[in-house]
């Protein structure tokens, strides 16, 4: 099992005799409980009241316990629960560091958690909020998309579904969050039926589809490319010179000469006063 990485968070020794020995210990309602269980709700209670270095505190000894059970433990059911629960307090105390605006050292949390439970989503969840906030758009948007590949469809778990649809969610999010640059440049060429805009824009060859938006409607398009160099870059016409037909406009990327062809449909093709000038009317 992979190491929990060594440049994480560093606490002082807690004299507590159910940390310093691995004793099972009762809680209130005497039911048995692991020492680092015992720490995690501590430290979810911290956490919930906003006391995040203390929070901090609380899952960095939980996980030092159970970073020595793995070591002494041989049995793989007893390790798969075990590496859940790594997954789980990394992922939490990645969530306090986030708090404190500590994100290098929460992606490295966020980033061991999946290590340890590919399946935890809360990880990715946390480590793609690291990359936002430290400008790394492209990089936070992989991470959500990575999460997303574990989607199975019809052969999925049903019980995941309600988190992959919070994940989609997020990547809706994300995409405002990029800085715009607006896209001033462009070829224009007018067709009988149709208008096309060329766009010239290195790296958009290794733009996912997806992350392309382009909503049309009667008189207007607003077009979005997310992934390029962690901007946004836009073409925003809110009046088009002519009225067009929204469900038979698309773009294509031509990969060969990074360029984006965006077409629109016309709309009165055997009118003359049909012809266009421009893109869009200044």
């Amino acid at each position: 099992m992979t190491e929990v990485a060594k440049n994480n968070v560093t606490v002082g020794n807690n004299n507590n005799s159910d940390i310093n020995n691995n004793n099972i210990v009762a809680d209130d309602n005497n039911q048995i409980m692991l020492p680092s269980n015992k720490l995690k709700i501590e430290g979810n209670e911290a956490l919930k009241n906003e006391k995040y270095e203390e929070a901090i505190t609380f899952y960095t000894n939980a996980i030092g316990l159970l970073k020595q059970n793995l070591n002494n433990d041989d049995s793989k059911n007893n390790n798969n629960n075990m590496n859940k629960n790594m997954a789980i307090l990394l992922s939490n105390r990645s969530t306090a560091l986030i708090k404190m605006k500590e994100y290098e050292k929460g992606k490295i949390d966020a980033t061991n958690s999946i290590t340890f439970n590919k399946m935890y989503f809360k990880a990715y969840w946390r480590l793609s909020d690291c990359e936002q906030n430290l400008g790394n758009f492209n990089t936070a948007l992989d991470v959500l998309y990575q999460c997303l590949d574990l989607d199975k469809g019809l052969y999925g778990d049903p019980k995941l579904k309600e988190q992959f649809s919070y994940t989609r969610k997020l990547k809706s999010k994300l995409y405002n969050k990029f800085p715009q640059i607006h896209i001033e440049k462009y070829a224009f060429s007018d067709g009988r039926k149709k208008v096309s805009a060329y766009i010239d824009l290195p790296g958009i060859s290794k733009v996912r589809k997806e992350d392309i938006l382009m909503k049309c409607e009667s008189k207007s398009m607003d077009l979005r490319i997310h992934g390029i160099d962690n901007k946004c870059y836009r073409l925003y016409a809110p009046e088009l010179w002519q009225r067009i037909i929204p469900e038979k406009c698309k773009f294509k990327i031509k990969a060969e000469k990074d360029q984006l062809v965006v077409i629109l449909a016309k709309v009165g093709t055997q009118d003359i006063h049909s012809t266009w000038e421009h893109l869009r009317r200044q």
